[in-house]
């Protein structure tokens, strides 16, 4: 399937990459955009795992593993070393609720995530002068620059159902020339551990019934 979906993608991008000499192709954009064309994706969530590596606005670095399950269940846990864990943050789509542990409270916190009626499902996505083509790819995996109008660099892959591989800006309150942000490597395509996106049992969890996670786009 990924093969297959690679291959439309290598059809696709490069309609808009064609421009030549034209300025940022946006005749071919807004083409692509009258239209309505939508860029291939898989139907269904696409469970993988990663490293995953922060910056944060002060420089701070922050490293960990990243794991998303074929439900779009979700965990990130990130710490100074893969080896010192400081923060877990897990979205459980059977749930409905994301469960946070931090190291210092030694506690794990849950609060309810507002989901649409039919469940989470991957958003299409459709070309247009704001979700650019960029002919760049990650391991493998090819990448759309998404303009979120907040000056920032935002790649996603339509292979792994639009995931933000690479999101930068530049850091506010840092050193200057240090780019904050989050950047994703080691990709591996596959179901994580379904454990992973559980709190381990016998833990106690303190409900909160302030929402977190994923909320309704009104």
């Amino acid at each position: 399937m990924y093969k297959a979906l690679a291959r439309t993608l290598l059809v696709v991008i490069p309609v808009v990459l064609a421009a030549g000499a034209t300025p940022p192709g946006r005749h071919l954009l807004a083409r692509a955009q009258s239209v309505k064309q939508i860029i291939p994706q898989p139907d269904n969530w696409v469970p993988f795992s990663a490293n995953v590596k922060r910056v944060t606005d002060n420089g701070t670095v922050y490293v960990g593993r990243f794991y998303r399950a074929a439900d779009a269940s979700t965990r990130t846990e990130t710490g100074p070393s893969l080896d010192d864990v400081r923060v877990i943050s897990i979205k459980s789509m059977p749930d409905q609720l994301l469960y946070l542990w931090v190291k210092q409270r030694n506690q794990w916190i849950s609060h309810p995530m507002q989901l649409p009626p039919g469940g989470w499902r991957p958003v299409p996505r459709v070309l247009n002068d704001r979700v650019i083509a960029t002919g760049e790819r990650i391991e493998g995996f090819a990448l759309m620059k998404i303009d979120d109008g907040q000056n920032r660099s935002h790649v996603e892959s339509p292979q792994l159902n639009f995931f933000p591989l690479r999101m930068t800006e530049l850091c506010k309150n840092a050193t200057s020339g240090v780019v904050c942000g989050e950047w994703y490597s080691n990709i591996l395509i596959g179901n994580p551990p379904a454990d992973l996106f559980k709190v381990p049992a016998g833990e106690p969890i303190v409900a909160s019934d302030v929402p977190g996670g994923l909320r309704k786009v009104r």
